[in-house]
C-alpha cells in the first residue's frame, strides 16, 4: 500500500504502479498517512514514510506541493511516527527519513514505543555534515540502538558516488 495526500500526485502514484505492472502487488490510496482508515491499524509489517521535515515555522516555499513536501500542513514529527506505529503490526518496522537536525524529535516519539532503533547518517559530501538520516525502529521492541556507518551521497565534483 503507497499512500499519497495530493490527489495528483496520487493518482501519478497510480499510474507509475500500473505502468510498472505492478498493480496487483502495490495499491495507491490517497489518504493522509497521519489519519489513515481504521481497518489499516495494525496491519503492516513495514511502514517506510518522508515526513515533511523542514521546521514548521520556516519561511514556506511559494509552490503549493513543495511546501506541503517540506513543511507539512499541520502534523508534527511526532505526529507521524505515531501514525506509523499505528500502522504496523508488533515488532514491525517503521522506517523514516528525517533532517539530521530534528532526529531528536523522532526519537523523542519513540521513546518507550520502539527499539531496536538504527540511524543512518547521508552526507552529501565528504566531510561535511550530515544532512538527511534514515532511522529504523522495531514496534514493541525493547532492544538498543545504534548508529550505522552510513553513505556519502557525492564526489567532490557532484557526482554520485559508487555507494549512492
Amino acid at each position: 500500500t503507497a499512500v499519497e495526500k495530493d490527489p495528483q500526485l496520487a493518482q501519478l502514484l497510480a499510474d507509475n504502479i500500473a505502468a510498472n505492472g505492478r498493480a496487483d502487488n502495490i495499491r495507491a490510496l490517497e489518504a493522509d498517512m497521519t489519519c489513515l482508515p481504521p481497518v489499516l491499524a495494525g496491519s503492516f509489517d513495514q511502514v517506510v514514510a518522508n515526513p515533511p521535515f523542514h521546521q514548521p515555522g520556516g519561511t514556506r516555499a511559494s509552490d503549493r506541493r513543495r511546501a506541503l513536501a517540506h513543511q507539512g500542513d499541520g502534523p508534527s514529527l511526532a505526529d507521524w511516527v505515531a501514525a506509523g506505529l499505528h500502522a504496523l503490526k508488533p515488532k514491525g518496522r517503521l522506517s523514516f527519513i528525517c533532517r539530521t537536525d530534528r532526529i531528536d524529535e523522532v526519537l523523542a516519539a519513540l521513546w518507550g514505543k520502539a527499539g531496536e532503533i538504527a540511524q543512518f547518517p547521508l552526507w552529501p559530501a565528504r566531510s561535511a555534515p550530515a544532512i538527511r538520516t534514515i532511522i529504523t525502529a522495531r514496534k514493541g521492541v525493547a532492544g538498543g540502538s545504534a548508529l550505522l556507518p552510513g553513505m556519502v551521497l557525492h564526489n567532490l565534483d557532484g557526482s554520485l558516488t559508487n555507494e549512492a
